[in-house]
């Protein structure tokens, strides 16, 4: 019997101690909570592109009408001047005019147009513009330039 009583009086207090736990976090959460509503904003979040090194140029491919076969440049969702792809000199100006520093890998992102046909820009000529340009470039095909150019 004696045995009983020291068990039944042993969990109830264990009760009274995790309850007592419970309500001490209870309060550190709150008090965390208000100590960081006075503080300043965060650093600006760091894009993705600034963390893994490289530099983003977006071109558009076109393939029909007067674009068919030439590359333009897109910045700020317009269509800027056209860019060889025979010759890497536009492209340098392009990349040294981007502002990205000269730390960072330049990737051209190829948004090849869904109006007409994409013979124009096969892995062949992909691979010609790698090489007479010296930097990677990656195709989207079938992009839908209504949704990105301004008119």
């Amino acid at each position: 019997m004696r045995s009983t009583g020291v068990i039944c009086r042993f969990l109830s207090l264990l009760d009274v101690v995790l309850i007592l736990l419970g309500m001490l976090m209870v309060m550190l959460t709150q008090a965390q909570l208000k100590a960081t509503k006075g503080q300043q904003p965060a650093a600006p979040a760091v894009s993705m592109s600034e963390v893994a090194g490289v530099g983003f140029l977006y071109l558009l491919a076109g393939t029909y009408g007067a674009e068919r076969g030439q590359c333009y440049e897109i910045r700020n969702g317009q269509k800027r001047g056209e860019v060889r792809t025979d010759r890497p000199d536009d492209l340098r100006l392009l990349l040294k005019n981007s502002g990205a520093p000269r730390t960072f890998s330049p990737i051209v992102v190829l948004l090849i147009s869904d109006e007409g046909f994409d013979s124009m820009w096969d892995a062949g000529r992909l691979a010609q513009m790698k090489k007479v340009w010296g930097v990677e470039v990656v195709p989207v095909y079938n992009f839908n330039k209504k949704n990105l150019l301004k008119r």
